[in-house]
Formats: structure tokens, C-alpha cells, sequence
């Protein structure tokens, strides 16, 4: 019986994501086709800026109405599994799925991953209501909340194994046997909607790279010593800045979300792909070959602008980014 409820939660969930990898994917690529001759057409310049200003209104309205949904969405599910959190399901699905949606088409550099696993999550809530209506917001360790989650990351990834494996290390779930079937049902299922419904598959080729020679992983392990140090600094750094951002009174709260919108329609013109989560980035480096001083370059913008991008409370997750 688990085992079913976690598949119908895991198509559910993956219905959810799906939709909107496909409804942005779709919308982003128009929009990059329209902006791409701005120079011969210069009236879709102010159109696009002009776009940006009533996306920053409506996102910080969104976040206003709904707080929870403000960042990736992670920690918030993590305190709802923890019995520090309750939320009704339907208005985080609703307000996260909107907010994800309008700051991924605004270009700001943020991922899909964190708000699907909220997103996941939140529909798990709901089969958790549904199936427990005696306890309908206790979520403690709720099996349908985790099912939920790992549902959402498989979605988002084409990944359904990474799913099962961030439940459990990520959010530190429990790891009995009931859990586990549940998590990979909904995985599965999640995959089945992704893959047969709406077509999709891994957002990262990596199938077609080829696997340096053993004689060369001195500088795997080179790279995970120099990530590691970035990762710490990419902390400290990001932590500084919302800091920073919060405790500023020169733009008005309503206005919070527009510097990074406007600098993102910058980018947007200049250097495309610096824009969004950066999976695309990630296939362009690894299909051609960019010299150093170039990849240091997209590092450091992408690196400042994916922080900068997280400020003012905005939907949107950091995984992608990171990655990138």
C-alpha cells in the first residue's frame, strides 16, 4: 500500500515539475530568440527592461503573501519534517510554482531544484492530509512529505537514484524499510511522468563525456581540494551579502527584487549565457573548447551573479548554480 501511494505521489509530483520545465523551458527559449537581434531591433529593449520592473513587483508580492517560498524551498521542507514547520500545502505549491516560475524567466541565476523538492513536498503534504485526515499537519517524518521531495529533485534532474539518495542524506531521513519504499516509488514515478509524459530527460548529458585515464585523477582530486575552498568561501559569502541586503534602507521593500532583475536583463544582452540556473553554460563548456582566461571569467560573473541573484528573499533554489 506504501509502495502505491508513493507512485501516485511521485506522478503527481513529477506532473508538477514537469510542467514547469516545460512551460519555462519554452518560454525562455522565445524570449532568447526575441532578444537575440535587439541591436537591429532596439524597441525590445525598454519592452524587456519594462517586463523586469513588473516581475520585480509581483515577486515580492508573491513572497509577501507566502514567506515560506522564499529561497530554495529546502530548509523549509526539512523544519516541516522535523515537526518545526507547518504550512498549507496548496498555497506553497501554488506560490512556489509561480514565484519559481517568473524569477527563472526573468533570468536571474537560480535552479529549478530546490523549488521542485518544495514543490514535491508540498504535493506529499497533501496526499499526507489526504491519507492521514486525523493529523492532517503533523508532518513530522511523514513518509508522503519525503516521497514528495525525493519526487520533486528526480523530476528536475531526470535523476530518479539522486532523488532517493538526497532523502536520505540531505534531509536526514530515517532509514527504515517503509521509507525506503516509498521514496523509491515515488522516484520511479516521478521518472515515468518526466520521461514518458513529457519527454525529458537528464538535464546534464554527462553520458557523453569521456572519463579522463587513471594516470590523470591527481587532478580530480586537485579539483575537489580547489572546489571545496570555493564552496566554503561561496558560503561565507552569500551569508555576508543577504546580510547585507537585509539590513539596507535605500531601495523600498517593493523594489527589493528589482537590481538583480534589471542586472540580469543586462546579461541578457551582453552575455547570454551567464543568465539562469546554467545547465546550458555547463553544455557549452563541455562541448567546445573556451580558453582559461575565458572560463575564469564566466567563473567569477557567474559565481558574483549567482549570489546576487538569491537576494531580496526570491524563489529559486542554488544547487544548479553551484554546479555551474
Amino acid at each position: 500500500m506504501l509502495a502505491m501511494r508513493g507512485l501516485a505521489t511521485g506522478l503527481c509530483a513529477g506532473c508538477v515539475v514537469g510542467l514547469l520545465r516545460l512551460s519555462h523551458d519554452r518560454a525562455a527559449a522565445r524570449v532568447a530568440l526575441w532578444l537575440e537581434e535587439w541591436r537591429e531591433v532596439w524597441w525590445t529593449v525598454p519592452i524587456w527592461f519594462g517586463v523586469l520592473v513588473a516581475l520585480a513587483v509581483i515577486l515580492r508580492r508573491i513572497v509577501r503573501e507566502e514567506p515560506l517560498i522564499s529561497g530554495s524551498g529546502i530548509p523549509q521542507t526539512e523544519l516541516a519534517l522535523a515537526g518545526r514547520l507547518s504550512f498549507t500545502w496548496w498555497r506553497v505549491l501554488l506560490a512556489k510554482f509561480l514565484g519559481s516560475w517568473l524569477a527563472l524567466f526573468g533570468g536571474l541565476a537560480l535552479g529549478r531544484e530546490g523549488p521542485s523538492i518544495q514543490m514535491g513536498g508540498a504535493v506529499g503534504a497533501g496526499f499526507h492530509a489526504l491519507w492521514r485526515p486525523a493529523a492532517p499537519h503533523a508532518l513530522t517524518g511523514s513518509p508522503y512529505v519525503v516521497a514528495g521531495a525525493v519526487a520533486g529533485l528526480a523530476a528536475a534532474f531526470g535523476a530518479p537514484a539522486a532523488g532517493v539518495l538526497f532523502a536520505f542524506e540531505e534531509m536526514k531521513s530515517r532509514r527504515d524499510t517503509s521509507l525506503i519504499v516509498a521514496a523509491c516509488a515515488s522516484a520511479i514515478g516521478a521518472h515515468l511522468m518526466i520521461r514518458i509524459v513529457f519527454g525529458m530527460g537528464r538535464i546534464l548529458p554527462f553520458a557523453g563525456f569521456e572519463a579522463p585515464p587513471l594516470s590523470s585523477f591527481w587532478i580530480v582530486a586537485l579539483e575537489g581540494a580547489v572546489f571545496g575552498v570555493l564552496g566554503v568561501g561561496y558560503n561565507k559569502t552569500l551569508l555576508w551579502l543577504h546580510d547585507r541586503e537585509a539590513g539596507q534602507t535605500l531601495i523600498p521593500d517593493r523594489w527589493r527584487a528589482l537590481p538583480p532583475l534589471l542586472l540580469a536583463g543586462c546579461l541578457a544582452l551582453f552575455a547570454p549565457l551567464l543568465i539562469g540556473g546554467g545547465e546550458s553554460l555547463i553544455i557549452f563548456v563541455g562541448e567546445h573548447d573556451v580558453a582559461l582566461k575565458t572560463l575564469i571569467l564566466l567563473l567569477a560573473f557567474k559565481y558574483l551573479f549567482a549570489q546576487y541573484s538569491t537576494v531580496a528573499s526570491i524563489p529559486g533554489g542554488l544547487l544548479m548554480p553551484i554546479l555551474c
